[in-house]
């Protein structure tokens, strides 16, 4: 029987091969957590448990609820790989997909229930498989949330040996982070990133900053102050402002590097007609014995 690793490093490398190897193209992030979770039960079977949508309850553990109940939620991770036995562990992992739109190009053998559209596949009556999902900066932001959240999990829970952030996505300017507009203080580069974070929702991008959020303007509430719904009387653009409060500053404790992953093609039909070019971002976390 083929040995395995129960390291983050080890799952991401195993990821990242079978995306390059055996994924077809994928419609939305629930696709994605399915193909990862499918991956792993055929690796680690005899000994392991792959969990979907792993829930922690609130009131479980008093100090992570502490820390994470900035984000005014109920904690799921993404996917959770089990080792069961007398030495059990854990390993999270934490899933994005990100999409620019994509349309079906004309001749290629791709069906719906068994059947291929019946609509011209030209021009502007070209059949959209999926759409453009805007607000690169919020996907960034969620991004290193995912990071934070994780490494939470590696503070408070002793068998946690630690967790995988993924970042998947055939929106090339996610790597090239060039646009004023985007996240261009904290983005997604192999450059390490620790420290506090917070939400420029001026500039509708992360910044870093050393200290209290200093360059944020401010003037209603404490910068990351949590707010649960918006105020029925409310002078001012909410929008912008609920944008912030909803995304609270957070700070990592650990050092992180992310690395970059190119030429993931996800083939559209069987016969590999139309692929899709893909990238993939990832940061690990490690335990928090490693990470101390």
């Amino acid at each position: 029987m083929e040995s395995v690793c129960f390291t983050p490093e080890y799952i991401r490398d195993y990821i990242i091969s079978q995306l390059k190897e055996n994924a077809h193209f994928l419609f939305n992030e629930l696709d994605l957590q399915m193909f990862v979770a499918r991956s792993l039960e055929g690796k680690f079977k005899n000994g392991y448990r792959v969990h979907l949508e792993y829930r922690l309850p609130k009131k479980w553990n008093k100090d992570f609820d502490k820390e994470y109940e900035r984000w005014g939620e109920t904690p799921y991770f993404d996917i959770v790989l089990e080792r069961i036995g007398e030495n059990p562990g854990f390993i999270a992992i934490e899933l994005k997909y990100k999409l620019k739109e994509v349309r079906l190009n004309k001749g290629v053998n791709f069906t719906r229930f068994g059947e291929s559209p019946s609509y011209n596949t030209e021009g502007k009556d070209k059949i959209t498989l999926v759409t453009n999902q805007s607000a690169e900066d919020e996907g960034r932001y969620d991004f290193w949330k995912d990071v934070k959240r994780i490494e939470l999990l590696t503070n408070h829970f002793s068998k946690i040996e630690g967790g995988v952030a993924l970042l998947l996505t055939n929106q090339k300017s996610y790597i090239s982070n060039n646009s004023e507009n985007k996240c261009t203080k904290f983005n997604l580069t192999t450059e390490s990133k620790t420290g506090f974070l917070h939400w420029d929702y001026n500039k509708s991008r992360i910044c870093i900053s050393q200290g209290n959020c200093g360059d944020c303007d401010c003037k209603k509430k404490p910068c990351g102050e949590k707010v649960k719904e918006k105020p029925a009387k409310y002078e001012g653009d909410w929008g912008s402002e609920w944008n912030h409060w909803k995304r609270p500053n957070f700070s990592l404790d650990g050092t992180y590097e992310g690395k970059w992953y190119e030429d993931i093609k996800l083939k559209i039909d069987q016969e590999g007609c139309q692929v899709v070019n893909f990238y993939c971002y990832s940061v690990l976390i490690p335990s928090y014995s490693n990470n101390a």
